[in-house]
């Protein structure tokens, strides 16, 4: 069900219901599931946190899962054509990936191969080792718009990176700002110079890799997306 498109004011509670929460339960308009909600036709909501937002931006607005296209989820996803860092060296659009394939992994100090990871984080340097995984399944899905980051990425909201801030964490695509710093193969990091929402019907790509729970898209680290999203719920 869609948030009302015109009339009385929507209140932050009216919004957290439609993004899944319940309307007595604690809410910020930073949160990021009211933020991913789905803007209406002709209207755009921004999906930067500690930014100021229009509360008539929400008239109209849908949660992101019935706003996908297809059988598409909404969660986390890299569209077709990204390359992925395969472990004899090649790379391997996403798409084309299939179970058994082994991607180029970085087994992070710290974290290691554990895999519920949405409460880490490193406060100084991230040392670590370069490892392989296997690809143990590859679900092609679709869905309605994306996330284009420096030019290069496309990634669906929930696709977690790897960032440098005040801190280095993982943290979903949606959420990452201008200004943050994501770490590459080279294990340099790089500058998030732009991030802009591309409203399109897409198709996507999740991968799943064990036993180190990340990879390399575009030659940046991104993580296995069923453990942040099962830590947060």
């Amino acid at each position: 069900m869609a948030l009302q498109l015109s009339g009385n004011p929507i209140s932050l509670s009216d919004i957290h219901v439609e993004a899944g929460g319940g309307s007595t339960s604690t809410c910020t308009i930073n949160d990021s599931d009211i933020r991913a909600l789905d803007a209406a036709t002709g209207r755009s909501i921004n999906s930067t946190t500690n930014t100021t937002i229009d509360f008539d931006d929400f008239y109209g607005a849908t949660s992101g899962s019935s706003g996908s296209s297809g059988s598409g989820s909404g969660s986390g996803c890299l569209l077709y054509g990204s390359l992925i860092d395969m472990a004899d060296g090649t790379q391997k659009v996403i798409e084309d990936i299939v179970v058994g394939d082994e991607v180029v992994s970085y087994n992070i100090n710290g974290l290691g191969k554990i895999e519920k990871y949405a409460d880490w984080y490193q406060e100084g340097a991230i040392t670590g080792s370069t490892s392989t995984s296997t690809v143990v399944s590859n679900i092609l899905d679709s869905y309605t718009y994306y996330f284009l980051i420096n030019n290069t990425i496309k990634t669906t909201f929930e696709q977690p990176f790897l960032i440098s801030n005040e801190k280095k964490y993982f943290t979903y695509a949606r959420d990452i700002k201008v200004g943050d710093y994501l770490f590459n193969k080279n294990q340099e990091w790089i500058k998030v110079e732009s991030k802009v929402r591309v409203d399109e019907n897409i198709q996507t790509a999740v991968l799943d890799v064990e036993e180190v729970d990340n990879y390399y898209a575009e030659g940046f680290l991104t993580h296995n997306v069923k453990e942040l999203k099962e830590n947060i719920e």
